[in-house]
């Protein structure tokens, strides 16, 4: 079966239950290269997927806040948001205040900055620190704690 001749494939396939065929990619002048699965290979699981059950996890909303009226653009980064790759979006307040509120596992504990038109800032109103590694502090926050 080569160049894209297809004529072979009743033969191929007749010991399955149902053959799926689908182009891969196409190779200029060069033909198809074609993939051929059993539909038994497709609706197959592994064990542990089946059985395994997802916990309810408890989450609680957590409201962050920062006074910074002069800035452009205020986004929470954390390790639950894998700090800058999904940092979130703050909005401003009328007051010059910025404020989010995001839904965190309870009773995890949690490390943030705010990224302040791209300057990372501490949270003033945060006690609780811890080394980054990067020659600054991140803030750590119990989640449920007021």
């Amino acid at each position: 079966m080569t160049g894209g001749d297809l004529s072979g494939l009743e033969e191929i396939g007749k010991d399955y239950e149902s053959i799926a065929i689908a182009p891969v990619f196409e190779l200029c002048n060069f033909g198809r290269l074609w993939f051929i699965a059993t539909q038994q290979e497709h609706s197959r699981k592994p064990a542990q997927t089946m059985s395994a059950k997802k916990e309810k996890v408890s989450k609680k909303k957590e409201i962050f806040q920062l006074n910074a009226p002069e800035a452009e653009s205020v986004m929470l980064a954390g390790d639950f948001t894998d700090w800058e790759n999904a940092a979130r979006k703050m909005r401003k307040l009328k007051s010059g205040n910025w404020k989010t509120t995001v839904s965190l596992e309870e009773d995890k504990t949690i490390q943030y900055r705010f990224l302040v038109d791209g300057q990372w800032v501490d949270d003033p109103d945060c006690q609780n620190r811890i080394p980054n590694g990067f020659g600054g502090e991140n803030c750590v926050r119990q989640v449920g704690e007021e």
